[in-house]
């Protein structure tokens, strides 16, 4: 279903900012993250579809290799927040 969305965001602009929204709308964050999301999460501004998300899963058990008091941070701890970070204030309507 996202692969034909992504489609549509391929075909020209003008269907790039219709299809977008809906591509980003539901987003789901498994446990393995690949390179293409890790250096997407790393400069939010250079993607505007971010700012679309308005339901965010994560999928993910690996918070035991983190270290909450900031020295360092996992890579997935990491990615979150940049994500968390790219997403308008109360734009976010679910998180789970």
């Amino acid at each position: 279903m996202n692969r034909d969305k992504k489609s549509i965001c391929l075909v020209c602009k003008e269907m790039a900012i219709v299809g977008t929204p809906l591509l980003y709308r539901h987003v789901v964050i498994d446990e393995q993250l690949n390179k293409d999301l890790e250096s997407t999460l790393s400069s939010p501004e250079a993607h505007h579809g971010l700012i679309h998300i308005r339901t965010l899963r994560i999928n993910t058990r690996r918070f035991d290799d983190c270290d909450f008091d900031g020295h360092e941070r996992s890579p997935v701890i990491t990615a979150i927040y940049s994500l968390l970070r790219a997403i308008p204030e109360d734009a976010l309507t679910r998180f789970e």
